[in-house]
């Protein structure tokens, strides 16, 4: 009886781990499992923390960075009455501030070749018209009382992911997948209708 079950769970599992496997993966490697965006990462992040996900929202940078940004979500996550902004700060593999262990490095080629339809699509629409999707392990904190800054004025920050600590989470990136025109940004309609 025993052997029976322990071959019937290992069946299980090995099926299991075969279909997680072939949708999780598409023929060329990247992942192929469901997008969601930053304001739906961002509404539940203890769901998503340590995960491997697909997230598209708009890429915005500085000399100090790149994020990528929920539209029309701000104020989604409040902690302790601090309203974080919509923004998931865009890391590498090997970086310090990674907090879960990788079994992934950064695949250059997606980045090469993301970069390229990037600057097509500028040509056509401006930048907050262009959506962006991007595969990495999402990271946030469980517990915000340990990162926070006080100041001599009796004033608190708390100190979430990036440059001055501003996103609630970090995405560590695998591969850069995509860039589309957001069918919903005013300057996108007027530049494709040329």
């Amino acid at each position: 009886m025993r052997y029976h079950c322990l071959k019937l769970l290992t069946a299980t599992a090995l099926a299991y781990m075969g279909a997680a496997w072939s949708q999780g993966q598409s023929r060329n490697g990247r992942t192929n499992f469901p997008v969601v965006t930053v304001c739906d990462v961002l509404r539940t992040p203890l769901q998503y923390d340590g995960r491997l996900l697909r997230i598209r929202g708009r890429l915005s940078g500085t000399d100090e960075g790149t994020w990528l940004l929920g539209e029309k979500c701000s104020g989604t996550l409040i902690t302790e009455g601090h309203v974080w902004p919509s923004a998931i700060w865009l890391t590498a593999p090997g970086r310090q501030e990674v907090l879960h262990p990788l079994d992934f490095q950064l695949d250059e080629e997606s980045g090469r070749s993301f970069n390229r339809s990037y600057r097509r699509l500028r040509r056509r629409v401006p930048d907050h018209c262009i959506v962006s999707t991007l595969t990495g392990l999402f990271e946030t904190r469980s517990d915000w009382s340990q990162f926070k800054r006080f100041y001599r004025d009796g004033t608190r920050q708390f100190t979430g992911f990036g440059h001055l600590g501003e996103a609630p989470g970090q995405l560590v990136i695998k591969s850069e997948d995509d860039v589309a025109i957001d069918p919903n940004c005013s300057g996108a309609q007027k530049a494709v209708g040329h």
